[in-house]
């Protein structure tokens, strides 16, 4: 009888302990970026995985050079990104300067994008839920680069 209870404790220790562990599921996520003007500098990339970070606070930032692109598409290749919601914007930062360069009065110089080719509008970047999507396996996307004064 003390076997049988000290069996029942045992498995059922096993199977709490077995059930509280959470496998976290990971995906590869590639970005391709295309449309730019030139190869002249690079692309930053900026990846977010919640609303509070949009645009100003991104969750995790890439720059790759346009001189590294094939058929004028520059690829992000993501990976270890876990299972969630997502979204990204982009600058075709064409003098490398980390930041956007703006003319006289206040229109971007240099191109840029979000995923889903979410627009923006004329106070600024399109709002979160346009940019989302769902990442719950490996997934490829392609963004292309807006010009504000084509």
């Amino acid at each position: 009888m003390i076997k049988r209870i000290l069996l029942s404790i045992a498995t059922m220790l096993m199977l709490a302990v077995s059930t509280s562990f959470t496998t976290i599921q990971e995906y590869t996520l590639t970005i391709k970026v295309k449309g730019y003007k030139n190869t002249n500098g690079q692309i930053g990339l900026a990846l977010y995985n919640n609303e509070n970070q949009y645009t100003d606070n991104p969750w995790k930032n890439f720059k790759e050079k346009k001189s590294t692109a094939k058929d004028g598409v520059v690829t992000f290749t993501l990976n270890n990104i876990t299972k969630g919601k997502y979204a990204v914007s982009f600058l075709d930062d064409e003098n490398s300067n980390n930041k956007m360069d703006y003319a006289f009065w206040g229109t971007p110089e240099e191109g840029f994008g979000f995923s889903n080719d979410a627009k923006p509008n004329i106070l600024g970047a399109p709002k979160y839920e346009k940019c989302t999507f769902d990442l719950n396996a490996d997934k490829e996307i392609t963004v292309n680069v807006q010009y504000w004064n084509k």
